[in-house]
């Protein structure tokens, strides 16, 4: 296996293992919502940068997801339809970690699951099935 598919296939294992996670802290009893907010912000920028490594594009030091948006506008349009939701995880990144945070209810899990979950697979259906998972 060429080393490039490799390595995008396994951003995307790492993307799919946060959606679980993700999946399962939301499922807990009780549900533990700044960790599913967490590894939703963490599973889109996993997926952008299996995107962004299929089409030759280094991004080691970006971690923003607008930042990465960005990047992969001009290869593929279809990523402006979910923007604005992806962008609003970028408060998962790093305050929901801590204290002085708002806290996210389950209606922001949910909306940060869903926009996880469309996002991935948008990726998905813009690279070749070699690459899935």
């Amino acid at each position: 296996m060429p080393p490039e598919v490799q390595a995008v296939r396994e951003w995307l294992m790492k993307a799919r293992n946060d959606l679980r996670a993700a999946h399962l802290t939301f499922g807990a009893d009780p549900p533990v919502l700044d960790a599913t907010c967490f590894h939703c912000q963490q599973a889109a920028e996993k997926a952008l940068k299996a995107f962004l490594q299929w089409h030759g594009v280094a991004t080691s030091k970006i971690l923003a997801l607008g930042a990465l948006l960005d990047l992969c506008q001009p290869m593929q349009s279809a990523f402006d339809s979910v923007r604005p939701d992806v962008l609003a995880l970028s408060y998962s990144a790093v305050a929901v970690r801590y204290p002085a945070a708002r806290e996210p209810d389950r209606r922001d899990a949910e909306q940060a699951r869903a926009t996880a979950e469309k996002l991935f697979a948008l990726v998905l259906q813009h690279l070749p099935s070699e690459v899935h998972p």
